[in-house]
């Protein structure tokens, strides 16, 4: 379903009549009325929810700021409430780290060459880097540094990290199940 909603959002769609199925248009509508049912807090998850799916899968980085600043929004739902900077700061970590998630080393493959200097085929094998998922782990040093923290102030930048990533996932978990109740209503 992401895909198809993905899809959707990337550029062109044909807005022809096509009664008996489902057309991109119909998901583009059903991605925006996603964004405007159900409570103040689900909708704006749900908008977040749509920026990332654009950013992200659509390719579409005219998305990023107005992802950080949804992002920075739902921050505030958190006890203590952040500063207006550190919502900031880990909103653009939060969502860098859910872009950037394949491992540099091995480009998310999870594979690297067995030698270096060798041209044309040769044998793999698995990436030292991740272990062979392909994910990209970040450390909680450069985690610090990019939240521009101090080491004695990196704990409560953590604990806003992980809200942020939890938000992330619930935000996009939360506009692909509305989109997709809304269509199926729809078609029926």
């Amino acid at each position: 379903m992401r895909e198809a909603l993905a899809k959707c959002l990337s550029g062109p769609i044909s807005l022809m009549e096509d009664e008996w199925r489902e057309r991109p248009i119909d998901r583009l509508h059903a991605l925006a009325c996603a964004q405007v049912i159900g409570t103040s807090r689900q909708s704006k998850l749900s908008s977040l929810g749509v920026s990332l799916i654009a950013l992200k899968a659509a390719n579409r980085p005219d998305e990023y700021n107005r992802a950080i600043s949804r992002l920075a929004e739902c921050l505030e739902w958190c006890k203590p409430r952040p500063s207006s900077l550190m919502r900031v700061n880990v909103s653009r970590q939060a969502i860098m780290e859910h872009c950037v998630d394949f491992c540099p080393a091995c480009k998310g493959t999870g594979e690297v060459r067995a030698e270096d200097g060798i041209d044309g085929a040769q044998r793999m094998k698995v990436c030292p880097e991740c272990g062979g998922h392909g994910k990209r782990r970040y450390s909680d040093e450069e985690r610090r540094v990019n939240l521009l923290l101090e080491a004695k102030d990196y704990r409560k930048g953590a604990a806003l990290m992980a809200d942020a990533m939890g938000y992330i996932a619930a935000a996009e978990d939360q506009a692909i199940r509305t989109a997709a109740r809304l269509l199926e209503r729809w078609g029926k």
